[in-house]
């Protein structure tokens, strides 16, 4: 109802009804409790059965505001079409974990990935955002990597406006954090930084610690291995940039564990073999189990796209099977999806690495 940027001063008692009756409805259809609602919003139960009785002595507008915000979501969640279901693979723990140490000490936490998409970052972000109440999560677009950029977007997020001076942005910003433990994500943060205006670019960097300093709310950033290597030149040139490394506490490189070698092994799959499975799992066309070992060892492959690519070829292989009138998919049609969808070169690299085994996958898959 309410667009983004509204004052909670210019919320009125019939539009707030309105808000009030919507999500009294959404609750009753859905069974979701209040209690529910309140931790997803960052507020306690009591507080959303005041403001939906009107009987809230605090600024009830700003509730409203929320809630009307949440609903939107909700709705957008309970209609998004998929291709596959989102589930928990090892590189979406492994940031569910970094998301939970950053949210109870307070600190910042850095992930990172490969240059090349498709890992599943920012699916384990807004899952994360989801399941963590008062959360709030943005995405660095290039168009806007640069400090007001940066702060219209995270006052976005927090359902503030977004209009005037940066200054005058992140000081609402600032009150609506400070002495919370309210996570703040930052998908996409090496958007942030330039090598052809290098100076301009770490303003963003330096607002985002000064932000954490003055409200103590921890902030959980992601991006591309490149951002680590700008961070360590920038720390033998300029110390200010050290200080926003040293800030810090937690850096995850979610590749680590397929370069770590155990045992004279070549480290960890990327993914389990289950991983794949119950991605799929709901697939209009089921898949053969030599199909799910070809998709497993795609998504192993270092810059394959891994998920994201798996994704793809599903959704082409279900096409293609759904005009023929087959009941399943295997591991053939995968390949005649995969042919089609890169240049030769690509597909003759990528098919010969799927013939060897991932590293450890014996042990992995048994």
């Amino acid at each position: 109802m309410f667009a983004e940027g509204t004052e909670a001063t210019t919320v009125t008692e019939d539009k707030a009804r309105q808000v009030a009756h919507d999500v009294e409805c959404y609750i009753k259809a859905t069974g979701i409790s209040r209690k529910d609602v309140a931790r997803e919003i960052g507020k306690t139960a009591g507080v959303i059965s005041e403001v939906l009785a009107f009987k809230y002595a605090g600024d009830w507008r700003s509730v409203i505001l929320d809630l009307d915000r949440w609903l939107e979501t909700r709705y957008k969640s309970d209609n998004a079409p998929g291709r596959s279901t989102f589930v928990w693979t090892s590189v979406a723990r492994e940031i569910q974990t970094v998301a939970a140490l950053v949210t109870q000490t307070r600190k910042i936490g850095l992930v990172y990935g490969p240059d090349t998409s498709g890992i599943g970052k920012t699916m384990a972000l807004q899952a994360v955002h989801q399941e963590t109440p008062g959360s709030a999560m943005i995405t660095v677009e290039k168009a806007e990597a640069n400090p007001t950029g940066l702060m219209r977007a995270i006052a976005r997020a927090l359902r503030i406006s977004d209009t005037g001076k940066t200054a005058t942005i992140y000081g609402k910003v600032k009150e609506r954090l400070v002495g919370t433990s309210r996570l703040l994500i930052i998908d996409q943060i090496h958007n942030l930084r330039s090598n052809r205006n290098r100076g301009d670019a770490d303003k963003a960097f330096y607002v985002l610690a000064d932000l954490f300093d003055q409200t103590g709310a921890p902030q959980l950033w992601c991006g591309t291995a490149d951002l680590v290597a700008y961070f360590r030149r920038g720390q033998n040139k300029d110390e200010s940039l050290a200080q926003i490394r040293r800030r810090i506490t937690y850096v995850r490189d979610l590749m680590q564990r397929t370069r770590d070698g155990r045992e004279g092994g070549r480290g960890e799959p990327l993914y389990d073999i289950d991983d794949i499975r119950k991605a799929f799992a709901r697939n209009k066309i089921r898949l053969t189990p030599d199909a799910e070992r070809f998709l497993w060892k795609l998504a192993c492959i270092p810059d394959s796209g891994a998920l994201g690519t798996c994704a793809n070829l599903v959704l082409i292989a279900t096409i293609v099977a759904e005009q023929r009138g087959l009941k399943s998919i295997d591991e053939k049609l995968l390949r005649a999806a995969l042919r089609d969808s890169v240049q030769p070169e690509t597909f003759d690299t990528l098919s010969a690495a799927v013939v060897a085994p991932p590293p450890m996958a014996i042990a992995r898959s048994a």
